[in-house]
């Protein structure tokens, strides 16, 4: 139970830090569109100034027509290079995240199947346990039986032996004592 928190811990931890770095990735993305921003308003903001000077420049002169229309040409470029630029971040960016998301599924499943592991080592060691406490109970209930059997024979001995009285008990001391000098013990015995 232990290592399976242990597990589960640890699994909340990964989601954790891959959550801080998605977010991290985020705020990296959010400075990166702020700075695009900022950067077409400074494009914005010269094509405008570009634009007054054109319509000035028509106005005085208009030689200077092919001049400005090198200018255009210079922010027409500019601006499909800043196009280019995004589309081209925008696809890394894409497969960055799909690079991430194979790795979070990648742990994911290292994480089930190292609980699936557990869990089958787990269910092992529990079914073992269960083996031994069968037998300790069969042996307990196997003990418990030789103990009443132990009682009814002693029961039964002390039920089928004679109780003697002392004088009976002196009297066969005396036999006893006199069994060695006879020839043949047996009668003796017999009579005791």
């Amino acid at each position: 139970m232990e290592i399976l928190l242990f597990f589960l811990l640890l699994g909340i931890f990964l989601l954790f830090i891959l959550y801080i770095n998605e977010k991290n990735k985020n705020k990296e993305i959010e400075d990166i569109n702020t700075k695009v921003k900022e950067e077409n308003k400074e494009i914005d903001n010269e094509n405008q100034i570009l634009k007054e000077r054109k319509d000035n420049i028509e106005k005085e002169i208009k030689a200077k027509q092919n001049t400005l229309d090198n200018i255009q040409n210079t922010i027409n470029n500019a601006n499909e290079v800043a196009r280019q630029a995004f589309i081209n971040y925008n696809d890394l960016l894409d497969k960055e995240y799909d690079t991430k998301e194979k790795e979070y599924e990648e742990s994911v499943k290292l994480l089930e199947d190292s609980y699936a592991e557990i869990q089958a080592e787990t269910l092992g060691k529990l079914d073992k346990i269960k083996i031994d406490l069968e037998k300790m109970a069969t042996t307990r209930a196997a003990a418990i039986q030789a103990q009443l059997e132990e009682e009814k024979v002693q029961q039964q001995h002390e039920f089928y032996s004679l109780s003697i009285e002392d004088i009976d008990k002196r009297e066969v001391k005396i036999l006893q004592s006199i069994e060695s000098e006879l020839r043949d013990p047996r009668p003796i015995r017999m009579i005791i």
